[in-house]
């Protein structure tokens, strides 16, 4: 999910015909933000030891990611007539977040022989992990490139409603791809 917001800081220009326009110049920023979770059950998992029956139950294996990140980017487009646009530019990244696995309680039970026959389940403990992560601010250069399809364009290169495709190059995760729908005012 993720909300900008965009200033137009060189303004742009039309040809006679207003086939072309060039976007001008514009910054952009906002607030992303990502989250994402992972749960495994873990149910009755059987294995032997020695001549004893080991079954471990009642346990999940979690895995929960935030991420939030502030963008930074200079862009310039060109329209060409009034449906596809093309964009460019550059930007920074400032990424914050938080990651985490758990293993919540699993029950460790062994069976036991009985002399009269059959077996005892016994209890003989519980296990249970957490670890956390939570890195430090980081800053990642982007670049990208990418069409805009313009769904409800109107004059001077402003388009109301629009599905972009952007794909991107950087400096941490080397490449990336972004769709989004595009409302304007």
């Amino acid at each position: 999910l993720g909300v900008h917001f965009q200033y137009k800081i060189v303004s742009g220009k039309s040809s006679a015909a207003s086939a072309l326009h060039w976007g001008g110049v514009d910054i952009t920023t906002g607030l992303d933000i990502a989250n994402m979770t992972i749960m495994a059950p873990m149910r009755n998992i059987t294995g032997n030891i020695s001549t004893t029956d080991m079954t471990l139950t009642q346990g999940n294996l979690n895995f929960v990611n935030s991420a939030f990140t502030v963008p930074i980017e200079v862009s310039t487009s060109v329209r060409l007539g009034y449906i596809l646009t093309l964009i460019a530019g550059a930007g920074v990244d400032v990424n914050m977040g938080e990651s985490a696995y758990t293993i919540d309680p699993i029950k460790m039970e062994y069976a036991v022989p009985l002399s009269a026959g059959g077996t005892k389940n016994t209890n003989i403990g519980e296990i249970q992990f957490e670890k956390t992560s939570k890195p430090s601010v980081i800053a990642d250069v982007r670049f990208f490139i990418g069409p805009q399809i313009n769904l409800v364009p109107v004059a001077k290169g402003k388009n109301i409603l629009s599905l972009t495709v952007l794909a991107s190059v950087s400096t941490v995760d080397l490449f990336g791809a972004k769709a989004s729908v595009n409302m304007g005012f």
